[in-house]
Order: structure tokens, then C-alpha cells, then sequence
């Protein structure tokens, strides 16, 4: 482990000579008596072990089912007791699952009443009791119990002063707090911007620190697009959070790093590896081109693409029990759905997994609930497809919608 000591002191160089007697009985002082310092721990390139972990699926959902109609299903979440809560963003309904796979209900619906929702597209659980729904507009985070029973609303304020609420996007609870994350659109003087932030909110909505923010400037014509991957990159938007308050962040695009903060925004430590950035193929490029799409009024844009030619060590991050999980990029040649590093609380890498899940990869979506669960949506792809066609009124790709969706667990053996 290697300490890592500050660059800079609070004395200017031209006052260095005049303190420097003060500075070294301090020095004497802080080694004789200790002082807090932020640790570094430096892990090999090469993992200790490389593990195969193979999942089996436990149960699924019945596409002919007369009790419930699934659409595009885009987020899912377990509770304490392993029940299942999918978000149909289509039908902006919330189904639940017990943790065999019987269907037990509906718990959210379309509306705008008390435990309704419209415009959520992303779910969370907060123990003991609470199922999480952010909602775009008008923002706020609906809350209803396991059961479906409404609870009181969240409306999170950027500033003690806000006139109006948030729009959160990510939540992902930790004890009596969340850490929350959003972004709003203004519009002044014929320019327009995005505004992209991340805090720390408690139970009560309020928010108790920023982690971070940014705004950048967007194009003046929505049907005219600009996407530079080197400016679009912020430190903050791969992050993961512990049951016990901590927050980890990958700060850079092409290295291997992962900063540690309390949910007061201290850096506690980071966690470093000596792994380069990959080159993108060519076909990988391309790839990246056709999947980003940018929809205003039914039309599409025409996107101005500068990306990098190189591919970000770190894909994103998860936290799962005590452990936190480094999703890597493993190239496009690899047979596993994913390659995962895995670290311990105290920063030491502990593996790195290779996670086998049986899926198609171009029609199916994979969801990762915790260390032992995995949800695919198989033809998830199409429902997406078809929800989006039908907004930019275009026809559906038949191979596509062909077959309506059906949702399987799997769990790790």
C-alpha cells in the first residue's frame, strides 16, 4: 500500500524559506503523533485467480400468460426477501414476482394519482420497505410499499431555494440516505444546456451533498447533433454506492481508477491497476455510430460523431454485498456476458470472474441484480425497438418484434 502525500502546501514558494524551521518541527510533531492520510493501494496488472462462473436459469416468466402482459421490460430490482420488481417503460407498470417466480401483482400503474407513475425509467429498493420510481415529469420519486401501497413522495432540491424539484434518473439507497443523480435542460437566450449532477439525499428528500456537476453547452438545432466522446466523458457518471455510505468512482476515461468518498464528499483513498486503454476496431466504431440515436418531434437527427479510437478499461460499476465489482472491457471476441474485477472493502483485488450467461446477444438485455442473480430479457431488444419505432413512426423490424418477450432468472452456481 503506498501513501500518497500532497502535492502542494498552503505556503506560497516565496514564504518557503522564512517557515521552513516551523515546517520541520511540524513534520517532527505529525510523525511522533500520527496524522490522518489518504491511502493509495496500488493492485498488479495480472488478478490472483480467474474464475468461471456459470449461471443456470431458476425461472421465467410465461409469455401466454393470462394474468399479466409484459412489454419493454428496461430495469429490474430484488427486495430483502428476493421477490422481483420489473419496470415496463412502455406500459409504465411495475409487476412483482415472489423469489420462485409467481406472479403476485401489479404494484404500480400509469397515472397520475398517488403511487402512479409516468415517465419512470429506472427502479430501486429501499429497505425496509420501499419501492423507488424517479419520474421525469413532473419530477419526483414515487414510492409505494411491496404491496403496492402508496407512500409519501420525494421531491429532491438541487438548492435550499429551488423553486422546483429535480428530475432524478439514478437513485441507489444506502442506510437512511440515497445517492441520486439527474440531469435538467434550460433554455435561455436562444442556447440551450444540460445540467448533469450527483448527491447525496436523505429519506426526507433533501439534499445533503453534491457530489458533482457539469454543464455543457447542446446544439442550437435539435435535428443537427454534435457528439464528441472526449468532451461527453464526466468523472462522475460510472459510480457505484456500499450499504454503509461509500462511493466509488472511476474519475478516468483511459485508466484503471477508483476513487473512494464518504457521503460527505471526502476522497478517503483510491484504488489503482496498470491497465491500458484497448484500441477500438474498426467494426467497433461503426457500432458505436449506428447505436446512438437522437430523436426530437418524431424525427431523427443527424449526429456529428468524434470518438476515440481507444475503449475505456472500465465499463462501469457495481457494489454487491461487501465487494465491489469493476465491470472491464474484455474486447468483442470474448465469450462470457461479462468480465468483472473484484475488490475487496479494503481496496485489494481479490479475482477476476468471467460471468457465463446464456443469452443472444443481439435480441436479449442483461440486468444484474446482486452477486448470485441475473435477469435476461430474451428479445428484449425488439420491444425496445418497436417502442422506438413507434415514437420516430417508422415500421418495426419484423425478425425483431417476432416473438414477444419473456423474462428469465438466473442464478450463478
Amino acid at each position: 500500500m503506498a501513501l500518497q502525500c500532497p502535492k502542494e502546501t498552503p505556503f506560497s514558494r516565496r514564504h518557503a524559506t522564512a517557515v521552513s524551521l516551523r515546517l520541520g518541527c511540524l513534520t517532527l510533531m505529525l510523525l511522533a503523533f500520527g496524522t490522518p492520510t489518504q491511502a493509495d493501494v496500488e493492485c498488479a496488472a495480472e488478478p490472483p485467480v480467474v474464475e468461471n462462473i456459470q449461471y443456470t436459469e431458476a425461472w421465467r416468466t410465461d409469455a401466454d400468460s393470462e394474468e399479466y402482459l409484459l412489454g419493454n421490460i428496461q430495469a429490474a430490482v430484488m427486495d430483502d426477501a428476493g421477490a422481483l420488481y420489473f419496470l415496463d417503460v412502455q406500459q409504465q407498470e411495475v409487476t412483482r414476482f415472489s423469489a420462485a417466480g409467481e406472479f403476485l401483482g401489479t404494484v404500480a400503474r400509469q397515472g397520475e394519482g398517488p403511487g402512479e407513475i409516468n415517465q419512470v425509467w429506472s427502479i430501486g429498493w429501499w429497505p425496509p420497505e420501499s419501492i423507488v420510481l424517479p419520474q421525469a415529469f413532473p419530477a419526483k420519486v414515487v414510492r409505494v410499499s411491496p404491496e403496492g401501497i402508496p407512500q409519501d413522495e420525494l421531491r429532491i432540491l438541487l438548492e435550499p431555494d429551488a423553486e422546483s424539484a429535480a428530475s432524478v434518473t439514478e437513485f441507489v439507497a444506502c442506510g437512511d440516505y440515497a445517492v441520486v443523480g439527474g440531469s435538467t435542460f434550460m433554455f435561455s437566450g436562444g442556447e440551450s444546456s444540460r445540467n448533469q449532477w450527483l448527491g447525496v439525499a436523505g429519506r426526507d428528500g433533501v439534499l445533503r451533498y453534491k457530489l458533482g456537476e457539469r454543464r455543457t453547452t447542446m446544439s442550437s438545432n435539435p435535428l443537427n447533433q454534435i457528439f464528441n466522446e472526449f468532451e461527453s466523458f464526466w468523472s462522475w457518471e460510472r459510480w457505484a454506492v456500499s450499504p454503509s455510505g461509500r462511493v466509488f468512482v472511476a474519475p478516468e476515461r483511459d485508466e484503471y481508477v477508483i476513487a473512494v468518498y464518504d457521503l460527505d464528499g471526502n476522497l478517503e483513498e483510491k484504488w489503482t491497476r496498470p491497465i491500458e486503454a484497448r484500441k477500438r476496431t474498426a467494426d467497433e466504431l461503426e457500432d458505436m455510430r449506428d447505436s446512438r440515436t437522437f430523436v426530437f418531434n418524431g424525427q431523427k437527427a443527424k449526429i456529428d460523431f468524434t470518438l476515440s479510437d481507444y475503449q475505456p478499461p472500465i465499463q462501469s460499476l457495481h457494489h454487491f454485498g461487501d465487494e465491489l465489482w469493476v465491470r472491464l472491457d474484455q474486447g468483442p471476441d470474448s465469450e462470457a456476458y461479462a468480465r468483472v474485477a473484484v475488490h475487496s472493502p479494503d481496496g485489494a483485488l481479490i479475482a477476476e470472474r468471467l460471468l457465463h450467461v446464456p443469452y443472444d446477444e443481439k435480441n436479449d438485455v442483461v440486468l444484474m441484480l446482486d452477486r448470485k442473480h441475473v435477469v435476461v430479457i430474451e428479445n428484449g431488444v425488439g420491444a425496445q425497438a418497436a417502442q422506438f419505432s413507434t415514437a420516430i413512426n417508422e415500421e418495426v423490424d419484423e425478425e425483431l418484434d417476432a416473438e414477444p418477450i419473456e423474462v428469465v432468472l438466473y442464478r450463478r452456481d
